[in-house]
C-alpha cells in the first residue's frame, strides 16, 4: 500500500482476534494488583476474532483505498500455517470480571495516517 501496489494476504480465511495495546496494559496491570490472579497463567485476548482477508479490508477501508491479493500457500508452506489463532481469556473475563474497551478496528486509525496516501510520493531519505 506504501507503494501504491497490492499487498498480499496468504490463505486469508485463517482468524486472529486482535488486542488493543492499551488493554492488554491495562488487563496486565489489573492482574498485578488483583489478589485472586496471583500465581495463575492468564491470556488476554481481542473481542471477535476477524479472519486475515476481514483485516485487510479492515486496513484498506481506515487507509482510504488500496487492493490486496489473497495467494495460496505453496503446498511445502501449508504444513506450516498455523490456522486460526484465538485466545481463550475466559479465566481473565470469567473469574477475575475483566471488560475490554471494545477498541476493535480504532488501532488502525492512528497507524494509517502514518501511511502515505495512493497520490503521494514517499519521502526521501538521506543518510
Amino acid at each position: 500500500m506504501i507503494e501504491g501496489e497490492p499487498f498480499e494476504v496468504w490463505g486469508g480465511e485463517q482468524r486472529r482476534d486482535l488486542l488493543y495495546v492499551d488493554d492488554a496494559a491495562e488487563a496486565f496491570l489489573y492482574a498485578a494488583v488483583t489478589p485472586m490472579a496471583e500465581g495463575l497463567a492468564l491470556n488476554v485476548g481481542g473481542d471477535e476474532p476477524y479472519s486475515l482477508a476481514a483485516l485487510a479490508e479492515a486496513i484498506i477501508e481506515a487507509n482510504g483505498g488500496g487492493k490486496y491479493e489473497i495467494r495460496e500457500f505453496p503446498p511445502e508452506r501449508k504444513r506450516i500455517d498455523i490456522g486460526d489463532f484465538l485466545t481463550d481469556d475466559s479465566r481473565f473475563r470469567g473469574s477475575l470480571r475483566l471488560v475490554s474497551q471494545d477498541r476493535s478496528g480504532r488501532w488502525l486509525t492512528p497507524f494509517t495516517r502514518l501511511l502515505p496516501r495512493p497520490s503521494e510520493e514517499l519521502p526521501v531519505v538521506m543518510t
